[in-house]
Formats: structure tokens, C-alpha cells, sequence
């Protein structure tokens, strides 16, 4: 009893509603971060079904390569992603990276830096520089 009338008084004296907005704030301001550096860093990505909820789910550009491939750039880089086919989705049919992405417990300092890494990411490494075919000898 001691419980429901503690929670009680939380409802009645607003602070149950004042949390909810400070929660829906912080969301927000993730949220708005994660797409805003996403396009940004990865422009061309397809964020979808982020209206509500503490994730979106992103299809990356052709550029970024076939997902088994592009999917070792973010480990590389420490970014941890999840791709929509490990948690039971459909895959696209052209194989392009579809990556679901979670913000509740995410600065938007660390949303922006590992957007960012995405984004550099689709960038092959340059490779490394081939030997001249006929050595020439001063």
C-alpha cells in the first residue's frame, strides 16, 4: 500500500508529468541530432520510423557498398550499428546497408562523431601505392 500511495502522490503533484516532458526534451533534441548529422555525413541515408521511439532505422546509399561489406568499417571505427536483418527484418533488394540505430542513451555530441564515422565509413581506405612497373635509375 506504502508503494501505490507514494506513486499517488507522484501523479497528483505533477512531477510524474514534469519527467515525461524533460524525457521528451532529451528525445527529441537525440533524435533531431541523429537525423540532422545523418544527413550531414551520410548524405542520401533514408531514415524512416522515427516519429516515435528511441531508434530509427537507415538505409544507406548505393555508395556505401553491399551491407556485409560496409559492415566492417563501423567495427573498425568503433561504432556499434545493428543491422535491420539481425533483428528479423527485411532485407532490401539491392543489398544496401539497412541499419537500425538507438539514441536513448546517446549524447548528441556522440550521435554527431558517430555519424560522422558512418559517413567516413563509405570511404574506401586509399590504397596503398603500387610499385613503379620499370625502375628508373639516375
Amino acid at each position: 500500500m506504502r508503494d501505490q500511495a507514494a506513486f499517488a502522490d507522484f501523479l497528483a503533484s505533477g512531477a510524474c508529468d514534469r519527467q515525461l516532458r524533460r524525457c521528451q526534451r532529451a528525445y527529441r533534441e537525440r533524435r533531431d541530432a541523429l537525423v540532422a548529422a545523418l544527413g550531414e555525413h551520410c548524405p542520401g541515408a533514408e531514415v524512416t520510423e522515427v516519429a516515435a521511439g528511441l531508434h530509427a532505422t537507415v538505409t544507406l546509399p548505393e555508395r556505401f557498398g553491399p551491407e556485409g561489406r560496409f559492415l566492417k568499417w563501423p567495427a573498425k571505427a568503433g561504432v556499434s550499428v545493428r543491422t535491420v536483418r539481425e533483428l528479423g527484418g527485411t532485407v532490401s533488394k539491392d543489398d544496401r546497408a539497412r541499419l537500425v540505430l538507438g539514441y536513448a542513451h546517446v549524447t548528441p555530441t556522440r550521435i554527431v562523431r558517430a555519424a560522422r564515422l558512418l559517413g567516413e565509413a563509405a570511404r574506401e581506405p586509399p590504397a596503398a601505392p603500387r610499385a613503379p612497373k620499370s625502375a628508373i635509375h639516375a
